[in-house]
C-alpha cells in the first residue's frame, strides 16, 4: 500500500497525508501489543486513534465527507468496544459499538454505490457471495445471540449492503471491504460462537484487529486517491 517512492500521497513521508497514515499504522501496531491488557483510558485512546487518524487524513486530503464520517463512526465504535469487559459495563459498550459501526457501514454503502459502475460480470458473483454468506452466517448468529439477536441481524444486513456497494466498484475498494467484513465475521464468532476457554481466542483477537485496520486503511487510501 505504501510504495518505495515515499507513500501513496504527494510530499513523501513528511507530507501530511503520508505522515497521518504512518501515525495511524503506529497506533494500530501499538494497540495490537496492548490487546491482552485490561480496559483502560490509555488503551481506549490508542485503539480509537488508529482509525481516528484515518478520519483526520480523509478531512485533510479533502476526501468525500461520507468517507470521513464512516471512519469517524468506526473510531467511536472502536472506543466503545475497547471498554467492553470492564466491570459493570454489561452489554452497553457492545451495543454502542454496534450502532456506531452500523452507521459506518451505511455511510460506506452510500459512498460506494454512486461511484461504482453497477454490478456486471465478476461484480455480480462477488455481490452474490456476500449476500449468501451474510444470510447463512447471519442466521447462525441470530440463533445464538439471544437478546441481541435483532440488533445483530440489522448489523449483518448493513454489512451486506456495504459489501454489495463495494462490489459495484471492485478493485481495492472491494478488497478493503472484504477485509472489514472478515474482521466483523470473526468478531461475531468471538462474541457468540466460540467458548471463552477455546484456544482459538489466542488468534481471533489479533486477526480481528489486523484485518479491520487493513480494511479501513485500504478503503481510505483508495477512495482518497480516486477522489483527489
Amino acid at each position: 500500500m505504501m510504495p518505495l517512492s515515499g507513500g501513496p500521497f504527494p510530499g513523501g513521508l513528511t507530507g501530511d497525508g503520508n505522515a497521518l497514515l504512518v501515525f495511524s499504522l503506529a497506533a494500530a501496531m501499538l494497540y495490537l501489543a496492548m490487546l491482552k491488557r485490561a480496559p483502560s483510558m490509555k488503551r481506549t485512546l490508542v485503539k480509537a486513534a488508529a482509525v481516528g487518524l484515518l478520519a483526520v487524513l480523509a478531512v485533510r486530503m479533502n476526501a468525500p465527507d461520507l468517507l470521513a464520517a464512516a471512519l469517524a463512526f468506526s473510531a467511536l465504535g472502536d472506543a466503545a468496544l475497547a471498554v467492553e469487559g470492564a466491570p459493570e459495563a454489561g452489554d452497553r459498550p457492545f451495543l454502542f459499538g454496534l450502532a456506531a459501526f452500523l452507521a459506518a457501514h451505511l455511510a460506506y454503502a452510500v459512498l460506494f454505490w454512486p461511484a461504482g459502475s453497477g454490478l456486471q460480470g465478476p461484480e455480480w458473483v462477488a455481490a452474490a457471495v456476500i449476500v449468501l454468506t451474510a444470510l447463512a452466517y447471519g442466521a447462525l448468529l441470530f440463533r445464538k445471540a439471544g437478546a441481541l439477536a435483532l440488533p445483530v441481524a440489522v448489523y449483518v444486513a448493513a454489512i451486506a449492503m456495504m459489501g454489495v456497494s463495494a462490489a459495484s466498484i471492485g478493485g481495492t475498494v472491494l478488497a478493503g471491504a472484504l477485509l472489514f467484513i472478515a474482521s466483523d465475521a470473526i468478531l461475531g464468532a468471538e462474541r457468540f460462537l466460540i467458548s471463552p476457554e477455546s484456544p482459538a481466542r489466542r488468534i481471533t483477537a489479533p486477526a480481528v484487529w489486523v484485518l479491520y485496520w487493513l480494511g479501513q486503511a485500504v478503503i481510505a487510501v483508495t477512495v482518497i486517491r480516486l477522489s483527489t
